[in-house]
């Protein structure tokens, strides 16, 4: 089967282009890779344990291997860091909103990435009051 064919095996591509993209640490462990940006550390998409064949541990086995491995990637103290790290690295994978506004107001939004010639929708958000309305499905 070609890569063409192989939706998970894209899917998987594209998400190890991002942590290649953003990631300082990439390491390998026995069932997988660990990958850490230690500059985003709030950003738990790009702080991961990547478990990449069939491990023959138990769930607590690889529990306690993930909080050792990602000991630095803690929750964030305050939303504004979060919201600070992920408009960094949107900005640095060259990420493009759309939004959808009422008025004066925007009501809703869309991220998209592109890498090479395929696209990801990243983030979609509508604001609670205009839900049920087919915006986000729209945008």
């Amino acid at each position: 089967m070609s890569l063409a064919d192989d939706a998970p095996g894209r899917g998987r591509a594209w998400r190890h282009a991002a942590h290649a993209a953003i990631c300082d640490v990439i390491q390998t462990w026995a069932h997988g890779t660990v990958v850490r940006a230690t500059r985003y550390p709030d950003l738990h998409s790009f702080n991961v344990v990547r478990v990449e064949n069939h491990p023959r541990i138990g769930v607590g086995e690889l529990v306690s291997f993930s909080e050792e491995a990602l000991v630095a990637a803690d929750s964030p103290d305050q939303p504004s860091e979060y919201l600070t790290e992920a408009r960094d690295v949107a900005a640095r994978r060259g990420a493009r909103v759309l939004a959808v506004r009422d008025g004066d107001m925007d009501v809703g939004f869309v991220e998209l990435e592109r890498v090479g010639s395929g696209a990801e929708i990243t983030l979609v958000y509508v604001l609670p009051d205009h839900r049920g309305r087919g915006l986000g499905a729209a945008l």
